[in-house]
């Protein structure tokens, strides 16, 4: 499978960066190249790191217009959630192209990520598949094989790893089909 050749640059001004300092010595993290690696790298942080680069992919920013939001891309988690900041920050589930959470700071953001890991990273379902598979480190995150929203299950056979890349093309595709319907609607899939 070809590559697409873009690539994160790095920020000099560190403007998005601000972010990873919200959050505790308890959130054990690495750095490298600009981005902190969270809860056991299940959650990406983009210290120094172009976020607004990020925020240009063309699938990132389909789904980012979808779900009527601009700005710099923050943080990601193990299933591409996207945090972004703005008019303060929000997280969109990338399946639906929807504001799920709306935060008034940075702060705010990052406390909450920490009182609930758990589910807003992903990380046991990270570290479930390192222990099958091997760790799986960035620009890799995980996809559901039979989406979330479509009833796919929050369990390691129902994961692959993928660039981040390659999963916003299934990502834009996905909201593209399910952006604005109303819970229950029938979708055609070609298969």
């Amino acid at each position: 499978m070809e590559k697409k050749g873009y690539s994160l640059r790095l920020m000099k001004s560190g403007k998005a960066g601000g972010f990873f300092q919200y959050f505790s010595n308890r959130a054990i993290s690495t750095t490298s190249a600009g981005i902190s690696h969270l809860f056991a790298g299940a959650l990406v942080v983009f210290n120094g790191g172009d976020s607004k680069a990020l925020g240009n992919n063309l699938n990132i920013k389909k789904v980012m217009i979808r779900a009527g939001q601009d700005g710099d891309v923050l943080a990601m988690d193990a299933f591409c959630g996207l945090y972004i900041s703005g008019d303060g920050v929000v997280k969109i589930d990338p399946e639906t192209a929807e504001v799920t959470k709306r935060f008034a700071s940075k702060r705010e953001c990052a406390e909450f990520i920490e009182s609930d890991a758990r589910i807003e990273t992903g990380w046991p379902l990270w570290l479930e598949w390192a222990n099958l598979h091997g760790v799986t480190e960035w620009p890799m995150r995980l996809v559901p094989i039979t989406p979330f929203v479509l009833g796919g299950t929050f369990e390691v056979q129902n994961m692959e790893a993928v660039t981040w890349e390659n999963a916003f093309e299934r990502y834009d595709a996905l909201s593209l089909k399910l952006h604005g319907l109303p819970d229950g609607e029938k979708i055609p899939f070609k298969s």
